[in-house]
């Protein structure tokens, strides 16, 4: 790691992207780094940050505050400023408590300038706290206002004990806005400066837009408002976990100011939004662009979400050894240019409802004419000899079949009317492959992850609608408020079922849909609904005596007529005999210990025995254990001929018989590797991540190298019946 020490203000200007600072109140030092080059960072002690805080800047001016929040401070850092020392805040002028969020706080211009003053938001009451900065008074102090009058008039009466305030100060072409944060609602504030006094005014604006819940999961969002140049942004972003609230999706919309209507944005291009769980710290101009880089355990873990491509990148700060006090943005004059796009994108859009397209990683692109030549021998073959050959085809192979010429495009269909009666029946299709549904696009894209090779359908009914639950080759999609329906992609049969009466978290079903058995369980925090697929189109209810207990089942699994599920994060309960007078049991009352500094758990079964995952942080190990008879936890160090299939979108989790020995004792995620694009997996057998190439030689890697998909994506098992 290279670490260059300074007393002062490290040369930072010099990169036109922002820079990191973290603060450590023990030594008093400050580490200046980046996510583009975390092995190199800055270690510094500036006089001026000693103790110190950034809270926010305008106009080149840092808003400092001490620790506690009682003393603020101005700086600017590019003018060799001295610090501007404003009077003390009582602990009831901030919020209580004052260290565990930032403040709300906007400077309306530079100190100097006349009419200058320091506006903030109290978090735990409708009220502003203001401070005139003209430079010529000799003393400065905080004057305390209501808004909550001018707030009501506005979003309209409360709950007795609901208090709607003011979060999410931003600028934008001159105007000052907020959220209310009970009401979604965006409000101007509008500052008239005198002479000798000031007014704030609140006036409505806009409506916060209403982004749909990405998963079936049941996930937290949080709410952002921030500006990109002149365009108002709001910011979405969806995490999941009681704990450590992993970033999963984000939605990001700006104002369309002449209609009023917030439109989802589809690309940052040259433009870069940092922010954590409780502030965005602003847009940026960058060579880097195009990211939202989402600071996670106090910035050592970044999450990067790509706006174009929808996808989650993760990476380690290796250059912080030790836990910050705090990690805010350093901001940099933004430089003057800007990186223009090339405008040479171009997307052919024109295929088929059911057209296949193939690709492979290693696939050669053929001259027209040779195109021409294989499709004249191919226009030779009879008709019927296609479909003899379409006989002893399944799986990658029919697929590649379909894409040779349009002659056998027409001969293997995608719903296969005469199932092959040849090797089909002992033919073994190699693996599930990851299915990513791209919602932009109305694409689907399965990855073979031995192989790497894609496949591309399209299925609108799969990229408008969110997946609950993927096995035996079939979807069970969730559509609309209460609809649902399962969804064969490679036959497009569609199955519906009857409407939700309530919302679930999360799904199971026993066997495939086209089984009489087959049953479809769904959980809520505290009802548990099932139906037969074959029986009546109704809903089962079973209500759980929790009282006020907050419950959140996880990773339902059957086994047998038993339906096993992870509760909290934390038991294993069983409910036995659903359909009949089932019972409800806790099975074991905790997990197994982990090594992990941050621990992921997903449930499956295997042979009739019931497996927990416990998936750890960057490249730490992955761990199985098999339930004993006996009810402990018995660690496994070999899955034998088993793989697991871990998604990381859906709670679900596949453990299926390895179709070749090269797929044995190991564990798919569906996460791809940064560099070459291919399926990651964790071997048993070495511990360490690895992916696979087309000549079934494997790379090690490192959990660091991987990105994952935010649209909707899941394991599915091939199959065409």
């Amino acid at each position: 790691m290279q670490q260059q020490e300074h007393i002062c203000l490290p040369p930072l200007s010099m990169n036109y992207y922002p820079w990191l600072v973290a603060h450590n109140d023990d030594s008093g030092d400050n580490i200046f780094y980046n996510i583009h080059d975390p092995l190199s960072c800055y270690r510094c002690r500036i006089p001026e940050l000693v103790g110190k805080r950034i809270q926010n800047c305008f106009h080149g001016w840092l808003i400092l505050s001490n620790n506690q929040h009682t003393h603020l401070f101005l700086w600017n850092p590019t003018a060799n400023s001295s610090l501007i020392r404003l009077p003390r805040l009582l602990p009831q002028d901030v919020g209580d408590p004052p260290n565990d969020h930032p403040l709300e706080c906007y400077l309306s211009s530079p100190p100097d300038v006349p009419g200058s003053i320091l506006l903030l938001a109290r978090n735990d009451n409708p009220n502003f706290v203001i401070c005139r900065l003209d430079s010529k008074r000799k003393r400065f102090r905080w004057i305390e206002m209501s808004y909550a009058e001018q707030l009501n008039s506005i979003t309209g009466p409360h709950d007795d004990d609901e208090i709607d305030i003011l979060g999410c100060l931003t600028s934008c072409n001159g105007e000052v806005y907020a959220i209310a944060l009970s009401s979604g609602s965006v409000v101007k504030i509008q500052i008239v400066v005198k002479k000798k006094s000031f007014m704030i005014s609140l006036l409505p604006f806009v409506e916060l837009p209403k982004p749909t819940n990405p998963i079936s999961r049941d996930i937290c969002s949080y709410t952002f408002l921030t500006r990109s140049s002149s365009e108002l942004l709001v910011i979405f972003v969806h995490v999941v976990g009681l704990v450590n609230q992993k970033p999963i999706y984000v939605h990001l919309y700006k104002l369309d100011i002449t209609s009023m209507v917030w439109v989802e944005k589809e690309d940052l291009k040259d433009t870069v939004l940092y922010m954590d769980m409780d502030r965005c710290s602003g847009a940026f101009v960058s060579e880097f662009g195009g990211y939202v880089h989402i600071l996670h355990e106090r910035g050592k873990v970044v999450y990067s979400y790509n706006v174009k491509d929808k996808t989650i990148f993760k990476s380690f700060m290796r250059c912080l050894d030790w836990t910050p006090s705090h990690v805010a943005v350093w901001p940099i004059p933004e430089p003057e240019f800007r990186l223009e796009s090339d405008g040479k994108c171009k997307v052919v859009d024109e295929h088929k409802e059911d057209e296949m397209v193939v690709t492979s990683a290693t696939a050669v692109v053929k001259e027209v004419a040779q195109e021409d030549e294989i499709e004249g021998n191919w226009m030779n073959l009879p008709f019927h000899v296609l479909e003899m050959i379409l006989e002893f085809c399944v799986g990658v192979e029919y697929l590649n079949f379909r894409s040779t010429c349009k002659r056998c495009h027409l001969a293997a269909p995608l719903t296969n009317r005469k199932l092959p009666q040849g090797r089909l029946k002992t033919y073994s299709l190699v693996s599930p492959w990851l299915m990513v549904s791209d919602k932009r696009r109305g694409i689907i894209t399965f990855t073979d992850p031995m192989f790497g090779d894609n496949y591309f359908i399209r299925a609108k009914i799969v990229s408008d609608n969110i997946i609950a639950c993927s096995k035996y080759g079939w979807l069970l999609l969730l559509i609309g408020d209460s609809r649902m329906a399962f969804f064969n992609p490679f036959t497009s049969e569609i199955r519906e079922l009857p409407a939700r009466r309530t919302y679930s978290e999360s799904f199971c079903f026993s066997a495939p849909p086209t089984s009489p058995d087959c049953m479809l369980v769904g959980f809520s925090s505290f009802v548990v609904f099932f139906h037969f697929v074959a029986g009546e189109p109704i809903w089962h209810p079973l209500v759980l005596d929790i009282g006020d207990a907050n419950f959140s089942f996880e990773f339902p699994t059957f086994c047998g007529r038993d339906v096993y599920v992870l509760r909290n994060q934390g038991q294993v309960d069983v409910f036995r005999q659903v359909g009949h007078n089932f019972v409800w049991e806790v099975v074991v009352g905790s997990l197994p210990t982990s090594s992990c500094s941050a621990v992921e758990y997903f449930l499956t079964t295997c042979n009739q025995h019931l497996l927990l995952l416990m998936v750890g942080d960057f490249g730490e190990p992955v761990e199985v254990f098999k339930l004993t008879k006996e009810l402990e936890w018995e660690k496994m160090d070999d899955l034998g001929r088993h793989t697991i299939y871990v998604c990381d979108a859906l709670p679900t989790c596949l453990c299926i018989a390895a179709k070749t020995l090269e797929m044995e004792n190991k564990i798919f995620f569906s996460r791809l590797h940064s560099k070459n694009g291919k399926v990651m997996y964790y071997s048993l057998e070495t511990h360490m991540f690895h992916t696979f190439d087309g000549s079934n030689i494997v790379h090690e890697t490192s959990l660091e190298d991987f990105y994952q998909h935010t649209y909707n994506h899941a394991w599915i098992e091939p199959t065409w019946c």
